[in-house]
Order: C-alpha cells, then sequence, then structure tokens
C-alpha cells in the first residue's frame, strides 16, 4: 500500500515537472529559460527568514497577486515580497527583520 502512494506521488511530480502549465509558480511574469531550468524574470524567491504580520480587524490581507496574509498570524516572506510591501506603506503589516533562519513554508 505504501509503495503505491510512493508510486503514484513520484509520477504526480513528475508530470507537473514535465507538463508546466503557467499559473501554477509563485509568479505569472515571463520566464527565461535555460535547459529544463524556469526562472522568474524577476528573479527567483529568496528567504531571509522575514516574516509578515497582518494586524487589523479583517480577517486577511490579499495583494492580488497571490499573497494572502491572515490576520495575526506570521507568515514567512520572500525578500521580493518584502520589498513590494515595505513599497506599499502599509501600516497594518509589521515586517521583521530578517533572522537567516528558514526551514520551509511561507509566501510563494
Amino acid at each position: 500500500m505504501q509503495q503505491d502512494y510512493l508510486e503514484t506521488t513520484k509520477n504526480v511530480y513528475k508530470e507537473a515537472a514535465e507538463n508546466q502549465q503557467s499559473g501554477l509558480g509563485c509568479t505569472t511574469t515571463p520566464v527565461w529559460q535555460l535547459t529544463r531550468l524556469y526562472m522568474p524574470a524577476d528573479r527567483p524567491c529568496v528567504f531571509t527568514g522575514t516574516t509578515a504580520i497582518y494586524f487589523r480587524m479583517d480577517n486577511l490581507f490579499d495583494d492580488h497577486t497571490g499573497l494572502l496574509l491572515l490576520a495575526n498570524q506570521a507568515l514567512v516572506v520572500c525578500d521580493k515580497t518584502v520589498k513590494a510591501l515595505k513599497s506599499s506603506n502599509r501600516k497594518d503589516i509589521y515586517i521583521s527583520a530578517s533572522n537567516w533562519f528558514y526551514d520551509g513554508g511561507g509566501c510563494c
């Protein structure tokens, strides 16, 4: 039973990698390509342990580009997202300093 699950999982990821679909990645911006490597035109997401916290009475913040921040929940955000959030000058989003630790998850 476990072997079937592992084989199915492997096949799903293999299919997704071989037949890439737009809109499934972190960004929908144009990409440049090296052999079997796809990179967003604005470069890959780099995580340095920065978190963002949205603190308002609304349930969530939606930037309409793919970022959702739930109220009062810290979310690890990549440096591109940090730059965008800082440039928006929002007073209801706290952005922590980088702690240079990242173990997965996050905005992208």
